[in-house]
């Protein structure tokens, strides 16, 4: 049986239970303080998926129910950068419906060179919106590479992105959760390592711990893992009795409640 004297008193308390980083106060707002940070840069990160996103659907319409035009080439630029980089650009126009249209596409120089006002330029687009998009034959970047393009910018930020939101985000919010609604119980330290880091000493531990199913019975043993920093880790050695809380929905969701980062109060 377990015995309600080793578990810790704030744990007495029926959830939901008020929690507070262990670390007090300067802890939360400094976890703030990164998520603030981070926050613009998940928006542009929705932003590149939106754009991914809406020139594929722009794509595909102008595949399916596009027009081809006959336009012709209007003029010729040639732009130089803040680093000396050079950018050759063409001013193209096309009909569409008995109305001019006009587009500017960015060519490489070989292209720039061959080209001359005057020359025909097969121009694909949409006849509702004929502005939007159009796809020149002269561009040096095709209409699939450039959605591959967006795709690839859009998944690429978003993937680094995703680490940081998980790790300020996701995992902080879990480990809350956990502490305010999760069931006590005591376990008891299996296996403990040191392993070096650049920040200290981080400590690998596993343990086990029963857990009670719906009926109020001890059901099975569970067995979590955790890492953690904490210098009081040194003295989780194999075979001491610890507190655990787990989730009584997920039961293999658990933390040695003393190394935790949230605390009851």
């Amino acid at each position: 049986m377990i015995s309600q004297i080793a578990i810790d008193s704030e744990l007495a308390t029926p959830p939901p239970r008020m929690v507070h980083h262990r670390d007090g106060f300067a802890a939360g707002c400094g976890l703030w303080f990164v998520r603030l940070f981070i926050l613009p840069h998940t928006l542009i990160g929705l932003w590149l998926l939106g754009t991914a996103l809406t020139t594929t659907v722009h794509y595909v319409r102008v595949l399916a129910v596009g027009v081809e035009c006959e336009g012709h080439v209007v003029k010729k630029s040639v732009e130089k950068g803040s680093k000396g980089h050079v950018s050759y650009w063409v001013d193209y126009a096309y009909p569409v419906a008995g109305v001019e249209h006009t587009g500017r596409a960015f060519v490489d120089q070989d292209v720039y060179d061959g080209l001359n006002a005057g020359d025909p330029v097969p121009v694909r687009t949409l006849e509702s919106d004929p502005e939007h998009d159009p796809w020149p034959r002269i561009a040096s970047r095709s209409a699939p590479m450039q959605v591959l393009a967006n795709w690839g910018v859009a998944l690429f930020w978003n993937g680094i992105m995703s680490v940081g939101f998980w790790v300020m985000y996701i995992r902080p919010w879990r480990a809350r959760r956990l502490i305010r609604y999760g069931e006590p119980t005591v376990g008891m330290i299996r296996s403990w390592a040191p392993q070096p880091t650049k920040g200290g000493t981080a400590y690998r531990l596993t343990y086990e711990y029963p857990v009670t199913d719906a009926s109020g019975l001890s059901g099975t043993v569970q067995t979590g893992k955790m890492t953690t920093q904490r210098k009081q880790a040194a003295g989780y050695l194999p075979g001491r009795p610890v507190t655990v809380v787990y989730d009584p929905e997920k039961p293999w969701r658990s933390v040695v409640y003393a190394l935790g980062d949230y605390r009851a109060v």
